[in-house]
């Protein structure tokens, strides 16, 4: 199970490898939390496979890059680690309940018609609304849009009783110590210092800091 603190450090991993992010636009938000990802949807009319990370307050879509490695280095190289092209980050606020996503199965005369590219037509999918229209992804397999589909209805309920909250605060209550707790567990904390907001850490000091807002 990923940890609090390890869900919005993965955040920042994803970030550092998408390029083509639109100026107006950061993938790194304070409060924003990696829940899970997947490399192999498909979008109909478009060639190439699609990466989905959703996040506890929207979905980043993005296009796996051909990798410039040689083929050697090609072959050590997971799909974890190429470059993405940023596509569209659709936040979870947007949707409305009407257009929340469900488990869709291609129709009947789909099955039977061709569709370019890959019979993305025959597929079961999930839509999603962003800025400038509906979006259909697709999956060969059935079960993990069902699972995509289940993960998106709870972060979207989560989305509905609390909205977006921030990385850290300052603990006023039981509840957030607890949640404090629960992310600082399993870490050393010898190796790092604690900085209150507006606090810059001594750059003589070899140690790793935890910033509180």
């Amino acid at each position: 199970r990923i940890r609090g603190i390890q869900r919005r450090e993965r955040v920042q991993m994803i970030a550092t490898r998408v390029r083509a992010v639109p100026s107006d636009m950061s993938i790194v938000k304070v409060g924003r939390e990696f829940i899970m990802d997947d490399h192999k949807f498909r979008e109909k009319g478009r060639a190439g496979y699609r990466s989905l990370y959703l996040f506890n307050d929207s979905v980043l879509v993005c296009k796996t890059e051909e990798s410039k490695k040689s083929n050697m280095l090609r072959n050590w190289w997971t799909q974890a680690d190429q470059d993405l092209k940023f596509k569209r980050l659709i936040p979870l606020s947007s949707l409305k309940p009407s257009e929340y996503p469900v488990v869709c199965n291609p129709d009947s005369a789909s099955l039977d018609s061709p569709d370019s590219p890959g019979g993305v037509q025959a597929l079961s999918y999930f839509e999603l609304r962003d800025g400038v229209g509906t979006c259909a992804f697709h999956h060969s397999d059935r079960d993990k849009v069902v699972e995509w589909v289940a993960a998106l209805l709870e972060a979207l309920k989560k989305c509905e009783q609390t909205g977006p909250q921030p990385a850290y605060r300052l603990p006023n209550s039981q509840e957030d110590m607890a949640l404090l707790s629960q992310d600082l567990s399993g870490l050393d904390l010898s190796d790092y210092v604690l900085l209150e907001h507006g606090e810059a850490q001594d750059s003589s000091t070899p140690t790793k800091s935890l910033h509180y807002f």
